[in-house]
This record gives structure tokens, C-alpha cells and sequence, in this order.
């Protein structure tokens, strides 16, 4: 059960950018370089809110990479990845609304060979409606160095029934059952660039775009029946809702790089952001046992008082010179 206080998102960001573990080995008159640079950028945001009886979340991770190293199957990298995951519970039954994730990552693997990747995943009430992986492929009207990946969709339905559930009122058993509805969408964007940097041998120009347009709008119609007989009308919160996200964010990474004199030289950078608009859920739903017009007896299901964002939360970029 959530905790009755709102929970904010967080985001957590980190970089790893210079000489990692770099070590120097001398043996006799030969000496080996030994490097692993990494450039590393994490991200995670996210909100829940609701009760035992109504509750609702999204999730969203990002993350960049650029990396250059002497020894790993993958030599040069960069890549780029995100998720979002948007769900709700209602009367004890969950589902997951909608589901999206974009990667793509391009590299120099150790046998000297440029490799370009992208995938995707979109899920519509627990269905994947596209799942794919794509290698080395092109884009339609550009080069053999560009890969490309794009998916989009939506829908509005009727995601889950919950209930009944039964709730006692007082003297009276009421039950309540919900038909929960949802509004979804989920798109994907991955493109790579993978190349040798200005004619250098062991070098690697790599682009790396990872963007999703995605979002829920989840809401519950909830109905009620009495238990005992001469009870003559029963109430409820006849529409609820529960959550209302959309993000936009992209990922970017970019890596140019050759070996020099056993230290790696070029360029990296990354530029994130995440555009966010979230209306959490709002007001209450009230069961109310009535006996001939008059409220007899009531209860209060959830009461919840949220909050409006619409803003980029994560923009986040930088360029370095090795």
C-alpha cells in the first residue's frame, strides 16, 4: 500500500569521464597502454500515489554511454537507451497500461569491425504490439553507416474489471466493482552512425538516439450494489482518475575517437532531456448507503490530493575534448 504522502520524482545522474583503471605495464623495453574511458550518464524518474484500494504509477529510466577501452570485446561505444512504464490498481486488480523502450548503440568491436544496433518495445495492457531488434541494417536513402528503428501507436479501451469487492457501509455490505479505461499511446524512435573517425585505424565515429513519445490517461467507472434488501439506492464515485502522463524524452550520444601514443584522443558528449507533463490523481471516491433518499451510511474509498507538473525535468548535456 502506498503511503498517504506524495511521492515526488527523483533523478539520479552520474559521469564517468576521464581514465578509469588506467594502468601502465612496462616489460623489458615494450610498454602496453592499458585504458577504459567512460562516459556515463543515469537517469530515473517517477511518481506513485493512491491507496490500497486505488493506486497508480509511471517509471521512466534513461541512460547514455560513450565509452573507449583497450582490452573489451567491444572497444569504442556509444549508445543510448530509455523506458516508461505507466500502470494502475484498482479494487486488487493491476495491470501495466502501457510500456515503452528505445535503445540503439553503436561500437567498434575487437575484431575491427563497425556494428550499429536498435531496438524497441511497445506494450498495450500487458501485450507486446512490437518488439523488435534490428542489426546492421540501413536506413532507407542513407549510406551503410546509418541504422535506423521507429514504431508508433495508440489506442483508447477498456483495460481491466476489478471487484466486487465487498465494503461494509455500517450496518449495510455493500459491493463495488470498477471497469477500468485507458487512453494510451506509446512511440519509438532509434538511429546509429557507425564509421571510422577521419581514416584512423582502431578509431570509431558513433552516434547513438534513443526518443520516445509515450503516455497513459487511466481511469476508473466504479458501480455499486447493496447486500440487504430495503435499501433502496446505493452511491459511488462514478469516475475516477487515476493517472495522466505523457513524456517526449530523448537520448543522444556521440563519440569520436582514435588511439594516439597509447592514450585514446577526440571527442564525446551526450545531450538528454526529459520533457514530463503528469496530473496525478485528484479527489475522492464515496460509497454512500441511502434508504428511501436519506444517506444512512458512508465511506470513503480514497481520498487523494494531487498535483500538476509540465516541465522538462532532466536536460542534461556536455561536450569533452581527450
Amino acid at each position: 500500500m502506498f503511503s498517504e504522502s506524495k511521492k515526488r520524482k527523483t533523478a539520479i545522474g552520474y559521469a564517468l569521464a576521464g581514465l578509469v583503471g588506467a594502468s601502465l605495464l612496462l616489460l623489458g623495453s615494450n610498454a602496453h597502454a592499458q585504458y577504459y574511458l567512460d562516459q556515463h550518464r543515469e537517469y530515473h524518474d517517477g511518481d506513485s500515489s493512491g491507496n490500497g484500494n486505488f493506486s497508480a504509477y509511471y517509471i521512466w529510466d534513461g541512460d547514455t554511454r560513450n565509452t573507449a577501452s583497450s582490452n573489451t570485446s567491444n572497444k569504442r561505444e556509444s549508445a543510448a537507451w530509455q523506458q516508461f512504464g505507466a500502470g494502475a490498481t484498482v479494487l486488487g486488480a493491476s495491470l501495466e497500461a502501457v510500456y515503452a523502450e528505445a535503445g540503439a548503440e553503436s561500437f567498434l568491436s575487437s575484431n575491427g569491425s563497425y556494428q550499429k544496433v536498435q531496438w524497441g518495445t511497445v506494450r498495450f495492457a500487458g501485450q507486446d504490439i512490437f518488439n523488435q531488434t534490428v542489426w546492421n541494417t540501413t536506413c532507407p536513402g542513407q549510406g551503410a553507416s546509418y541504422g535506423c528503428t521507429s514504431y508508433s501507436n495508440s489506442l483508447s479501451k477498456t483495460l481491466f474489471s476489478a471487484g466486487p469487492i465487498a465494503f461494509t457501509i455500517g450496518p449495510v455490505p455493500v459491493f463495488v466493482s470498477a471497469s477500468v479505461k485507458g487512453s494510451i499511446s506509446g512511440g519509438l524512435s532509434a538511429t546509429t552512425y557507425s564509421a571510422s573517425y577521419i581514416g584512423k585505424s582502431d578509431s570509431l565515429y558513433g552516434r547513438s538516439t534513443a526518443g520516445l513519445t509515450a503516455g497513459a490517461y487511466v481511469s476508473s467507472d466504479n458501480y455499486a450494489e447493496v447486500g440487504i434488501p430495503y435499501v433502496v439506492s446505493i452511491g459511488a464515485g462514478l469516475h475516477f482518475k487515476l493517472i495522466d502522463v505523457s513524456i517526449s524524452p530523448t537520448m543522444y550520444a556521440k563519440e569520436a575517437v582514435y588511439p594516439s601514443g597509447g592514450v585514446v584522443k577526440g571527442t564525446r558528449l551526450y545531450n538528454n532531456v526529459e520533457p514530463v507533463t503528469i496530473n496525478t490523481m485528484s479527489g475522492s471516491v464515496d460509497v454512500f448507503a441511502k434508504l428511501f433518499g436519506a444517506t444512512i451510511a458512508s465511506k470513503t474509498l480514497i481520498s487523494w490530493s494531487g498535483y500538476t507538473y509540465s516541465d522538462t525535468w532532466i536536460n542534461d548535456s556536455a561536450s569533452e575534448t581527450l
